[in-house]
């Protein structure tokens, strides 16, 4: 008799855990997608304590870091304990696309190539591939290029080999899918990288402020609504080994938060950082004067 009822409670305690697993996710991957980053943050450590190897608690963990090192560590101990998780597959991605951006190539392509192996059914598979194809290029693995695509094209006849190998650039990246949300914020982005002028942003320094600053110049790389999406670009930028910092901004009446590489002593030093970042990461960028 008190063997059954330790069973049956048991039992309900696992369902009752995870109901409120469910939930607190549900409502915190919510969170992350409103933009309400704060409030997430300030929730993570609880949720790890009451459900520490959840793979979902994982998965936000590691979203909701503000340094991309972290951020990778995180994906990667949630892809060692969960390798058949839900989340398992953006775990990896995000991990390529680390070592992509920091120039580690051949680390690059052995992650990638792990992602069209282990999860063919992944939506990261074409975004996979053509980072993995850039990083073979990158260190001349002419020989192994063409091996691996005529393998893809037979496994994967749907997606996309067209590569321009002869421009001489890297090759054209897939975005993944992105949200509503997240569109807009891209649309913001190239919005302001391209037309924003000191005239119509209501945030600026005075001469005599910018004069103070013995390294005036940041390469403005968008500016997002949403404070998910500009931590995003943010971990990208610094995967890649740069300093980014936010700066809140007024454009259009709407307050925006800016992501900006610092600092420069020049404006022409500056500008050959943006054009590289240009060439390499194909971001478009804008260069500032700010102040403290």
């Amino acid at each position: 008799m008190v063997s059954c009822l330790k069973t049956v409670l048991s039992s309900v305690i696992l369902l009752f855990s995870t109901f409120i697993q469910s939930q607190n996710l549900t409502r915190y991957f919510d969170l992350m997608e409103e933009g309400k980053l704060s409030e997430v943050r300030s929730d993570i450590n609880l949720l790890l304590e009451q459900f520490p190897n959840h793979s979902g608690v994982m998965f936000l963990a590691a979203q909701s870091q503000e340094r991309a090192e972290d951020a990778v560590m995180a994906y990667k101990k949630l892809i060692q304990n969960h390798p058949n998780s839900k989340y398992a597959d953006d775990a990896m991605i995000k991990v390529g696309e680390y070592l992509y951006a920091r120039g580690l190539y051949t680390q690059a392509s052995a992650q990638l190539a792990k992602i069209p192996k282990v999860y063919p059914k992944s939506d990261h598979v074409q975004r996979a591939i053509d980072l993995q194809i850039n990083s073979l290029l990158a260190i001349g693995e002419k020989d192994s290029i063409a091996t691996y695509i005529a393998t893809y094209q037979k496994e994967f006849p749907a997606l996309d080999f067209d590569y321009n190998f002869e421009s001489g650039k890297p090759l054209v990246v897939r975005e993944p899918e992105i949200t509503v949300e997240e569109h807009e914020g891209e649309e913001l982005k190239n919005a302001i990288v391209t037309q924003a002028s000191p005239q119509n942003i209501n945030r600026e320094n005075t001469v005599e402020e910018v004069a103070k600053v013995s390294r005036p110049f940041v390469i403005q790389v968008g500016a997002y609504g949403s404070e998910v999406n500009a931590l995003r670009q943010k971990q990208r930028l610094e995967q890649a080994g740069y300093t980014v910092e936010f700066w809140p901004i007024n454009v259009g009446g709407k307050q925006l938060q800016a992501v900006q590489i610092v600092r420069f002593k020049t404006r022409e030093e500056a500008r050959k950082i943006g054009e590289s970042l240009k060439k390499f990461l194909g971001f478009n960028y804008m260069v500032t004067k700010r102040g403290e």
